[in-house]
């Protein structure tokens, strides 16, 4: 048995009910993607995972059954480990929450009981959007059924806790720098996985 590792990365951009997910071949490829894929509304979520493949090159897996035919390259019985993660969110600019609730009022008329998330003035705020759902009520007075629709704001205070981006990979959130985040290069740079055989 001899056993190769092989790291890699992907990505899952999740914009509310809405997840894409990729290969991650640089990180000015995800920098790319990100400044120039207009259909994500911001912010959003991306999680970068690494990704460990374990090959034993002596266990080639065979092609069609035929012991004299191999698969080219990489192809070996493999064991695919999740090894680690790194979250952060992307936004232009931080939102707090008298920003949120004018922007409310001035489309739905309402603030949309955001004061019922108990969010802080000074604490930046993640606004996901608006979600609506509709639902048949009474009938009018023609016998047709009428429908509601109920709206509530995905909304919450950042926390310490939380890395966000902008668009060229600086953070802005818990601290601020006009420099590429560090921590996201270290976590990209752990190409090499140690595998230990007896």
């Amino acid at each position: 048995m001899h056993l190769v590792s092989k790291v890699v990365f992907d990505y899952n951009i999740v914009n509310g009910d809405f997840v894409d997910g990729k290969n991650l071949s640089s990180l000015a490829d995800l920098q790319s993607a990100i400044k120039k894929n207009t259909t994500y509304e911001k912010p959003f979520l991306v999680r970068i995972n690494r990704i460990v493949k374990i090959m034993d090159t002596d266990s080639p897996i065979l092609h069609d059954g035929n012991p004299f035919c191999v698969m080219n390259k990489d192809k070996f019985k493999t064991v695919q480990f999740d090894d680690e993660h790194f979250d952060f969110i992307v936004m232009d600019k931080l939102m707090y929450q008298p920003y949120v609730q004018k922007m409310l009022i001035k489309k739905y008329g309402s603030s949309l009981n955001l004061e019922n998330k108990k969010l802080v003035d000074n604490i930046p705020v993640l606004l996901f959007g608006v979600i609506e759902d509709t639902h048949y009520g009474l009938k009018d007075k023609d016998g047709n059924p009428t429908t509601q629709t109920i709206r509530y704001v995905n909304c919450r205070s950042l926390t310490p806790k939380d890395i966000v981006l902008n668009k060229d990979f600086c953070q802005i959130w818990p601290i601020k720098s006009k420099r590429p985040l560090l921590a996201l290069e270290k976590f990209l740079h752990k190409t090499k996985e140690n595998i230990h055989q007896k």
